[in-house]
């Protein structure tokens, strides 16, 4: 019975061991696709979300945990994190000029 168990989490440790390195490939090939500094930035975060979910879902085992706690404290991560991201784009539209000012 143990046995089997130690099967079933090893096998799921090499699926995702197989996972991350085709990841890793593609991750690679898109690098040499031209799609822009923007369309560049949200492929490489889309791929990087997936190996960092199958990461801590797997080996952190947050796939298998039940608490709901979790689950909150992942979801207010997520908001923050989108957060952030929305506001260091809206960032990129500020054009502070403090060398060129109007010193008369």
């Amino acid at each position: 019975m143990a046995d089997q168990h130690v099967e079933k989490h090893v096998r799921q440790y090499l699926t995702v061991f197989a996972a991350l390195l085709v990841l890793t490939v593609v991750t690679v090939l898109a690098s040499r696709i031209d799609l822009g500094i923007t369309g560049g930035v949200i492929l490489a975060l889309i791929i990087a979300g997936v190996k960092g979910t199958l990461v801590a879902g797997v080996f952190m085992h947050l796939f298998s945990d039940k608490r709901k706690m979790i689950y909150v404290v992942l979801i207010y991560t997520g908001i923050f994190l989108a957060a952030l991201f929305l506001l260091t784009a809206l960032s990129f539209g500020d054009s502070l000029d403090l060398g060129k000012g109007d010193s008369g």
